[in-house]
């Protein structure tokens, strides 16, 4: 029997051309506003995490109060549990609670405003995002907000569904947005 071996520069080639992500980008879970704000906190940020995944450039890691160095942070009293739940959006927050992760970026996001309108069938978001970067003495903040409607009439969808994919869409955006400053 004879083996066909593949050839030794196409295995080197194809390695060589994979991109490996140099950072890793810390994200928080999406605040919310209540309501079906809260339900789309898992849209925006998995949708965000897939894409800042598929850049190439950064890795990510789903910031959870669980993490061993903010568990062990805990345990030391460096932070208190109110620097580790909502709302994320508080720079003094952060500032205390990034060195404590071991990560330098950190990325958060929220739904600011929430609008149904029954009569349309219509939902209306604004979702802001701040990639924020923690590496030098003062942290540096790419910041973008998106403002979306669903169509014009839903039809017969229902409000949590058009609520859905206008959320995905604006977190697609938003992303983009922030990953091209």
């Amino acid at each position: 029997k004879t083996v066909k071996q593949s050839a030794p520069g196409r295995m080197r080639g194809a390695k060589e051309k994979m991109a490996v992500a140099s950072r890793t980008v810390l994200v928080f879970p999406t605040d919310g506003k209540g309501g079906i704000s809260d339900q789309l906190s898992d849209v925006v940020t998995d949708t965000m995490r897939a894409r800042i995944g598929a850049s190439g450039k950064y890795q990510t890691v789903y910031f959870l109060r669980s993490l061993p160095t903010v568990v062990r942070a805990l345990n030391e009293s460096t932070l208190t549990n109110n620097e580790v739940s909502h709302p994320f959006d508080d720079d003094a927050k952060l500032k205390k609670l990034m060195p404590q992760t071991s990560f330098d970026l950190a990325l958060t996001t929220s739904v600011d405003s929430y609008n149904y309108d029954a009569a349309k069938n219509q939902v209306t978001l604004l979702i802001s995002a701040r990639l924020i970067d923690f590496r030098g003495a003062k942290p540096v903040v790419k910041a973008a907000a998106e403002n979306a409607s669903s169509a014009a009439s839903g039809g017969n969808a229902r409000e949590i569904d058009l609520a859905t994919e206008v959320a995905h869409n604006i977190a697609e955006k938003l992303i983009t947005s922030l990953l091209s400053q």
